[in-house]
C-alpha cells in the first residue's frame, strides 16, 4: 500500500512540475539584448494577452523586465542588473507616449525623476540623491 502511495506522489510531482514549468518559464537565448542567454518569465492576462516579461540569469534578475497593458501598449520598462534596479526606467501611457522616467543606482532612487502629461509637457520633476528626495 505504501508503495502505491509513494509512486503516485512521485507521478503528482512531476506531473505539478513541468506544468508550472511549461506556463511560467522559457529558456531562451533571443531577447532585445545581444548575447543574452537565460530564462524569461512571462505573464498573462486572463484573454491571452502578454501582461509582463522577465529575465533571469541564473536566478537573479538580469536586463529589462517589460510591462504591457491590456491592449499590448507597453507599459514600462525597468532595467536591472545583479536583481537591483538600474539606470533610466520609463513608464507609458496606454496611449504610448512617456508618462514618467525615473533614475536609479545599485536598486535606489539617485538622479532626476521627470512626470510627463500626456502632450509630453513636464508635469514635475525632483531630483533624489541616495534614496533621499533633495
Amino acid at each position: 500500500m505504501s508503495r502505491k502511495i509513494l509512486i503516485s506522489f512521485v507521478i503528482l510531482f512531476f506531473i505539478s512540475g513541468c506544468a508550472t514549468t511549461a506556463s511560467n518559464k522559457t529558456h531562451i537565448n533571443e531577447t532585445d539584448e545581444p548575447n543574452y542567454v537565460g530564462e524569461a518569465s512571462k505573464g498573462y492576462y486572463k484573454t491571452g494577452e502578454l501582461k509582463y516579461s522577465y529575465l533571469f540569469k541564473d536566478g537573479i534578475r538580469q536586463g529589462v523586465t517589460k510591462e504591457y497593458y491590456k491592449n499590448g501598449t507597453l507599459k514600462s520598462d525597468w532595467i536591472y542588473e545583479n536583481d537591483k534596479l538600474q539606470s533610466g526606467s520609463k513608464g507609458y501611457y496606454k496611449t504610448g507616449e512617456l508618462k514618467y522616467l525615473y533614475q536609479f543606482v545599485d536598486g535606489t532612487r539617485d538622479g532626476i525623476t521627470k512626470e510627463f502629461y500626456k502632450d509630453g509637457k513636464l508635469k514635475s520633476e525632483w531630483i533624489y540623491k541616495n534614496g533621499e528626495l533633495q
